[in-house]
């Protein structure tokens, strides 16, 4: 055998037993961490129907018959809520400070008829107890991927401007939409009704509808995938 083909299969024997120790170390590694514990911590707060996320608020909204919020964090972590305060049956939800670590934060409450995001804001809608929610949006994110526990069909009507719209697998009674500069997806969504207006470079992507009556400006897009009566204006 040529000296080349030894050369060949010691630098082949010496690159996969490097891979093959590099593999086995990391399982090694991965076995001796400690596991991630998660914690949770709740307080009453007084009963609300309308919620603010303040600018550069993250969080999500969960019916429950007690107002209240939560946290989930590492254990080890300190417990700290963001700072919140309500008005006029308002709950406003500020953002944490910047040297303080964001926290999971959950919102609960029976009452919740209207949800508010301003600039930079993030609202994640879990589970919604009601028959109509009013989503509020400027330079905002909202979303609703609801859980197995989400069993009635209730009605949105969402205002939004220059904002991120997300809905998972939802199941919607009737969706009016005023939107300006404003991207929405939802191609698991299935809606009865959709009515509205999508003005000023908004898109609009969503999955099942029976019946859309929807006015468009040239600037703006749709695609449904799956609809029965479609009037377009």
């Amino acid at each position: 055998m040529k000296t080349s083909n030894y050369i060949s299969i010691s630098y082949l024997v010496f690159l996969f037993g490097g891979i093959f120790v590099l593999f086995i170390g990391a399982k090694i590694h991965s076995l001796n961490e400690p596991a991630v514990i998660w914690t949770w911590q709740e307080k009453a707060i007084s009963p609300f129907s309308v919620v603010v996320a303040e600018p550069g608020a993250d969080f999500s909204v969960q019916y429950d018959q007690n107002s209240k919020i939560g946290l989930s964090f590492q254990k080890g972590d300190s417990c700290i809520y963001p700072p919140v305060e309500i008005r006029h049956d308002t709950l406003f939800v500020h953002p944490y400070d910047g040297k303080v670590k964001q926290q999971s934060v959950i919102v609960f409450g029976s009452g919740i008829k209207t949800v508010q995001g301003k600039e930079n804001s993030t609202i994640e809608l879990k589970r919604f107890g009601g028959d109509t929610l009013v989503v509020k949006l400027n330079k905002a994110v909202f979303k609703h991927f609801p859980d197995n526990n989400q069993h009635n069909k209730f009605s949105l009507i969402i205002h939004a401007a220059e904002s991120n719209i997300q809905l998972g697998s939802a199941s919607i009674q009737s969706m009016e939409l005023h939107l300006s500069k404003t991207e929405m997806t939802g191609r698991g969504t299935s809606v009865s009704n959709l009515t509205g207006i999508l003005n000023d470079h908004s898109t609009l992507s969503i999955g099942h509808m029976k019946k859309i009556n929807l006015d468009t400006d040239s600037t703006s897009t749709y695609q449904f995938y799956k609809s029965t009566e479609v009037h377009l204006n």
